[in-house]
């Protein structure tokens, strides 16, 4: 008989309910509460009140925010590509402009109908802005390749030819500081998000030059407005 009462108190337990309260008469109520067995936020509610459920129905779904995974679909073909530590670069939708990363820590071992395998990444960084579901857009680095890179804004192109502007001197004039820009003609290589891969010229030094990134194009027009045809601008 104790061991009987004993699995009764065990089973309550399981529901939130105190066995001990249940002696005192005026601890007995016709509710009980359900807790959750996590932490989160309710994302789907399968009942209504005065519904009957079974041990086996989902009443609710809970969804824990605080420690979510980027998830992504790789194609079959490039699977043999991604190996675990590897560094992923995603965006959020209309966010194409902030970079975001993770790391690659479990590849699915199954392929899905549709001919990919399930990839999981680990966040380098929580944020409020992350929702279950919501869609990324994102990058694997299979491999380290380091290239001279520049913002696709930075590069222009003008009579066939991709060209940077650098800045070349300042000087004051008229009490007003005047900068001077010089084009220098580039190659262009693969295009991967914001970012161009560029070959320069063999004596350009990177570490001595000033590359102009943005309004690049302004400088351009403002050349051929003022007619200064050889590749220099004030």
């Amino acid at each position: 008989m104790k061991a009987g009462v004993n699995a009764l108190e065990e089973k309550l337990a399981l529901i939130g309910i105190n066995a001990e309260q249940l002696e005192k008469s005026e601890k007995i109520s016709r509710t009980i509460t359900i807790h959750s067995p996590i932490d989160g936020y309710v994302s789907k509610v399968n009942i209504n009140i005065g519904k009957y459920v079974n041990p086996v129905d989902v009443m609710f779904e809970i969804v824990n925010t605080e420690h979510l995974h980027v998830e992504l679909t790789v194609f079959e073909k490039d699977i043999n590509k991604i190996k675990e530590g590897q560094r992923i670069r995603f965006t959020l939708p209309n966010e194409d402009d902030r970079e975001r990363l993770a790391v690659v820590y479990l590849i699915g071992r199954s392929i899905g109908g549709n001919r990919t395998v399930k990839v999981h990444g680990h966040l380098d960084k929580e944020d409020e802005q992350y929702l279950p579901g919501m869609f990324v857009k994102a990058f694997i680095e299979i491999a380290d390749n380091p290239v001279n890179a520049l913002l696709e804004q930075a590069i222009i192109r003008s009579g066939g030819k991709h060209y940077i502007y650098i800045l070349k001197e300042k000087r004051i004039e008229n009490n007003q500081e005047v900068n001077s820009f010089e084009m220098i003609e580039v190659q262009k290589g693969i295009t991967e998000g914001l970012y161009v891969e560029v070959a320069l010229p063999d004596t350009f030094d990177i570490n001595s030059n000033q590359i102009v990134l943005k309004g690049a194009y302004s400088l351009l027009s403002k050349m051929k407005v003022s007619g200064e045809e050889d590749g220099h601008g004030h």
